[in-house]
């Protein structure tokens, strides 16, 4: 993994309320679709009937982070979200399940879509209001490693993100879906190979909209994978991160997080633990692919 390819709270941070609360006052009746702005690309589209979610928030010394991101992107610091200190970062692990994957209109032969991407949170870069993404309260991730078991989605975003092929992608979900309590266990087979378990401790109500917008500069240019989420219940949740040792993963997370935890004993890859979200997207979510010029 080059540096080009390279989100369990105990109670809920005061910050992430405040930018969630402030999503639903500022968006609750705006209805999004693709950009029509000269110069920005819809280069393929994507639908799910319903979805989950858990991001691992890892706080990660900010050094270790600046190397990993091109020129116009600028890290938040862990402090923002209450999981860090001001001379952090977030490095954001996705574990993420769709159900009923659509790309460009055309149904998968798989009846899920599993992915897990690794990220960098990052300030509204400057081109998200040329790309019509500029939504307040919007996640923007610059984004390091993606991997999933989908191969249309992945064919779908070889050319513009950092994305790989796992047939044996694992997901893992005991979490009940009207309660919100239960277990993640996601894990990525291929080398550098990362795992991650989770514990989820109960959704609250229902609330809307959510926008999160991976962001990746390549040979091929500047992209945004834009997700709409249209309603969303949400929980804290606490897990720990294992990765695989030796693998610029490890080096970059040791340190990290709330601590380390004991490695696994069967792999014996790294650990450490770290406040996360659990999402339930009970609508599914709407996404584009877009390329700037």
């Amino acid at each position: 993994m080059n540096k080009k390819h390279l989100f369990h709270l105990p109670h809920a941070t005061k910050m992430l309320k405040e930018i969630l609360d402030g999503v639903l006052v500022l968006l609750g009746l705006f209805v999004c679709g693709p950009p029509a702005y000269a110069g920005v690309d819809v280069v393929h589209t994507y639908a799910l009937s319903r979805a989950h979610e858990v991001d691992n928030l890892i706080a990660v010394d900010a050094s270790k982070l600046a190397g990993l991101l091109p020129d116009g992107y600028v890290m938040v610091p862990a402090s923002a979200l209450g999981v860090g200190s001001d001379n952090q970062g977030i490095v954001v692990i996705v574990n993420f399940e769709g159900l009923d994957p659509v790309t460009d209109d055309s149904s998968s032969n798989a009846n899920r879509r599993i992915a897990i991407d690794v990220a960098i949170l990052v300030a509204e870069p400057v081109e998200a209001a040329k790309a019509d993404v500029a939504f307040p309260g919007a996640f923007h991730l610059y984004t390091l490693a993606m991997y999933s078991d989908e191969e249309p989605y992945v064919a779908s975003l070889k050319t513009n993100m950092p994305i790989r092929s796992d047939p044996g992608l694992i997901y893992q979900r005991t979490i009940d879906d009207v309660s919100g309590t239960g277990d993640l266990t996601a894990n990525v087979s291929v080398e550098p190979s990362l795992a991650t378990f989770s514990t989820s401790f109960g959704y609250g109500p229902s609330t809307s909209p959510l926008h999160a917008i991976f962001w990746h500069d390549s040979a091929d240019g500047k992209a945004a994978l834009h997700f709409n989420v249209p309603v969303f219940r949400q929980s804290n949740a606490i897990s720990r991160v294992f990765t695989q040792p030796g693998s610029a993963l490890a080096a970059l997370l040791e340190g990290g997080g709330t601590g380390s935890c004991p490695p696994d004993p069967n792999t014996g890859f790294n650990c450490v633990t770290a406040p996360s979200v659990s999402f339930s997207f009970d609508q599914g979510d709407t996404g584009w692919l877009l390329r700037i010029r």
